[in-house]
């Protein structure tokens, strides 16, 4: 059991290099934070690691990122307290869906078996083996002993009907997925009544997407905004090269490092039908 981490600082990066006489050289690459007691050359409290094969040491600095922390981030669909990766719904409707499909398959097998039916006879009863091939039209040439018919020697073998409960389990399951994924009935384009007004569709709508719409501005903030952030402080930090780009009330400018020291606050302006 490998417990899951609570944050992305100290999960090594790895990669092994092309080989070179059957011999590759794995390295790694970890940033993380490192305590008071443990910094030697200097003060600096976040450090890129770089090792190969796990004991030389290739680089050993502070982080060059402009916060000092890794340059990445985990993206979480639903967000779960001291959890790196969060949980998906597909963790939700991944096991429906699978025994989804297994009720189907049995379902399916029982569907052939009563088109396809089984039968009994007695061993001594069939006069040869290649006339158990069922075809249609098909017949079976069966040698019953003196005094026995041939319902005694041949006969279907009898099955009882699909129950109920096989169909109600798949639609069940269904609708428990649906609701997991807020798939209500207006979002699929199912309407409830053919005498709606157009307000009560707009307000089942509105309803409807409401899980949507809190995806879409979680995602926003904990993933667009903080890579705008990023890219634009990485941008402060290193533009070396002026560039041509679209600002605020012109077409295109020529704009240099200096002119981007300014502290910016993005803002993400979303939504489900934006």
């Amino acid at each position: 059991y490998s417990r899951e981490p609570e944050a992305t600082e100290g999960i090594p990066f790895h990669l092994t290099t092309p080989m070179r006489d059957g011999i590759g050289v794995k390295i790694w690459q970890c940033w993380g934070w490192v305590p008071p007691e443990a910094r030697i050359n200097d003060k600096s409290a976040w450090r890129l690691v770089v090792l190969a094969d796990g004991k030389y040491v290739l680089r050993d600095e502070p982080a060059p990122t402009p916060d000092g922390k890794p340059p990445y981030f985990p993206i979480k669909s639903i967000p779960i307290p001291k959890r790196l990766y969060g949980e998906s719904i597909l963790q939700y409707i991944g096991p429906l869906a699978d025994q989804q499909s297994r009720l189907a398959n049995m379902r399916l097998d029982e569907v052939f078996l009563g088109v396809w039916q089984q039968y009994i006879y007695r061993a001594d009863s069939v006069v040869s083996d290649n006339q158990l091939l069922m075809q249609p039209g098909g017949a079976i040439e069966v040698a019953p002993e003196q005094g026995q018919s041939i319902n005694d020697t041949f006969a279907v073998l009898p099955r009882k009907p699909v129950m109920p409960d096989a169909w109600n389990e798949d639609q069940y399951r269904q609708t428990q997925a649906e609701h997991a994924a807020a798939a209500t009935d207006i979002m699929q384009g199912v309407s409830a009544s053919d005498r709606q007004t157009a307000t009560e569709v707009e307000r089942r709508l509105q309803q409807g997407n409401a899980r949507h719409t809190l995806y879409s501005m979680w995602n926003s903030f904990t993933v667009k905004k903080e890579m705008l952030t990023r890219t634009w402080r990485w941008l402060q930090m290193r533009m070396t090269v002026p560039r041509i780009v679209r600002t605020v009330g012109t077409e295109y400018a020529t704009v240099d490092i200096s002119q981007i020291q300014v502290p910016v606050d993005i803002i993400v302006a979303d939504g489900i039908f934006a």
